[in-house]
């Protein structure tokens, strides 16, 4: 028989509009199961609904992989691939490095994962994903063909899921400092002690920004870190700036960032 979740009336309702999430609140019946692992899921009036990976441990107790009759396997790879192939439409050889999972934004809850050029570094957060770590890797080594994967899974929310934070090489080399290019700018990333997944790709736009009203200003870096702000006002024509930070190995990236 086959294991299934099955949610109380009228709460099949985000579901169907392909939101991700299933709270503990909106089950009605639960069979025997192993924290993490993929259910069925039927709606009151045993409609299917897709599949999911539960954890009875948290408040977010399921997590969609698929609205479809499809196994997952075949899910995740047809997601990472579409993932891979929507990054290609925006960066070109000015940038190689960028987030190119971003979780339920890619229809893989759980799962980040970001680009360094030919490294890759991924980030776990939940035990449904933890599951499917391996399978995950052989995609994305088949697809990509990466130099190195480093795992940096450190987040607080895999403590509420039942799991050991977790870092380190998971497949292939990697080197202790990585070279990447961001919209023609050179930085270098140290992955083992950075900062998130050791670069915010997530400020990309305000550094090109910054970079933009830069010219003939003098400029104040609070918070720096390794400098990416830095870098981008000084080509874009500062006359000086200056960079704060409390760490002093952010510091001494900063400066060969610079040079």
């Amino acid at each position: 028989m086959e294991n299934k979740v099955v949610l109380k009336r009228g709460r099949e309702k985000a579901i169907l509009n392909h939101h991700h999430w299933i709270f503990s609140g909106a089950i009605e019946e639960w069979p025997d199961f192993e924290n993490g692992e993929i259910l069925s899921v039927f709606s009151h009036d045993r409609e299917f609904l897709g599949r999911a990976y539960f954890n009875k441990k948290t408040s977010i107790a399921g997590r969609m992989l698929t609205f479809d009759n499809i196994e997952v396997d075949l899910v995740l790879k047809d997601n990472i691939k579409k993932a891979i192939k929507f990054r290609a439409t925006f960066f070109g050889r000015e940038t190689n490095s960028y987030r190119l999972i971003n979780s339920e934004g890619d229809f893989l809850p759980g799962l980040i994962v970001d680009r360094y050029n030919n490294i890759l570094v991924i980030q776990i957060a939940t035990a449904g994903m933890e599951k499917l770590k391996k399978t995950i890797v052989d995609i994305l080594v088949k697809e990509l063909k990466p130099k190195g994967i480093y795992e940096k899974s450190d987040s607080s929310s895999r403590l509420e899921e039942g799991l050991e934070k977790f870092e380190g090489k998971i497949y292939g080399s990697i080197d202790e400092q990585i070279k990447i290019l961001e919209n023609n700018h050179k930085f270098i990333v140290d992955l083992a002690n950075g900062q998130k997944t050791g670069f915010y790709f997530d400020q990309r736009e305000m550094r090109k920004l910054t970079e933009s009203l830069s010219s003939g200003r003098k400029v104040l870096n609070c918070f720096s870190y390794t400098g990416g702000f830095s870098v981008y006002a000084m080509k874009g024509g500062a006359l000086k700036v200056d960079s704060i930070d409390v760490s002093k190995r952010a510091i001494e990236i900063l400066q060969e960032n610079f040079k």
